[in-house]
């Protein structure tokens, strides 16, 4: 009976470990691009390495801020009607040990111009203190309010500021094809420098996301300019959700 109990008490500490240890689907991982994307000069195959911009919680694990996001480009260059097109996808995410496979779609992407205005405080009245400074998310009429710990949309508490960003509950914007929690997951997510409800392009002119990666190709992600060029420089920043559950996470990740 003794063995009896010991194998079945490994075989559920096993079970245990690796639910512990995936990447739900519909966990957001917010990125910022290290390798620029220009549709006149990348070529299909090239590496793309972008890394986690906010620790990312899984429950029992977290992956850490500065996690290495890698993919690549699919094809770039000129589109019909005078415009550009950039197709890539992100692959796996590194950790300590071992590189986890992900297929992601994308939700949201925000020129680095519009992530460097996120993160300059609101004007604030001469005497306040940094602690009491007010930040606007991208994409949405959400306010962070440092000292008072709370984000929120002017009408209610949707999130909470943490030391690199925000959790909260991604939230669907009526009229937009962004979804809310998907595949049950309603935790608090990381969302970085982006609002609840952010969806689709920012900071980019005449820029849309014509195939997010959400259906077939799936995790394949298109990016058009109805006019020029197109160009995703350094510090580009983006909302990826991962579609359904990825492999394990590294046990390296923090917890």
């Amino acid at each position: 009976m003794k063995r009896v109990a010991l194998l079945f008490g490994l075989l559920l500490l096993a079970t245990v470990a690796f639910a512990q240890s995936t990447i739900p689907g519909g966990t957001i991982l917010p990125v910022v691009l290290k390798t620029p994307i220009d549709s006149s000069k990348a070529q299909a195959g090239d590496t793309i390495i972008a890394t986690i911009a906010q620790d990312v919680p899984l429950g029992s694990a977290t992956i850490p801020h500065g996690s290495r996001v890698v993919g690549k480009v699919l094809s770039a260059g000129a589109a019909n009607g005078g415009g550009a097109a950039i197709s890539l996808r992100f692959d796996e995410v590194q950790l300590a040990d071992r590189a986890v496979p992900i297929t992601t779609d994308l939700r949201a992407v925000a020129s680095f111009v519009e992530v460097f205005d996120a993160r300059l405080p609101d004007p604030s009245p001469e005497g306040r203190l940094p602690a009491a400074w007010t930040y606007d998310q991208i994409g949405g009429n959400e306010a962070v309010y440092e000292g008072g710990g709370a984000v929120e949309d002017g009408k209610q508490q949707v999130g909470v500021p943490v030391a690199d960003g925000v959790l909260a509950e991604v939230r669907h914007d009526p009229g937009t094809k962004c979804r809310g929690p998907v595949d049950n997951n309603d935790k608090p997510q990381a969302m970085w420098e982006f609002a609840t409800d952010a969806c689709g392009v920012f900071g980019f002119d005449r820029t849309e996301i014509t195939h997010a990666g959400r259906t077939t190709p799936m995790g394949d992600i298109v990016l058009t300019s109805q006019h020029g060029n197109l160009n995703l420089r350094i510090g580009t920043g983006m909302l990826l959700r991962v579609n359904g559950s990825s492999n394990a996470v590294a046990s390296a990740a923090t917890h």
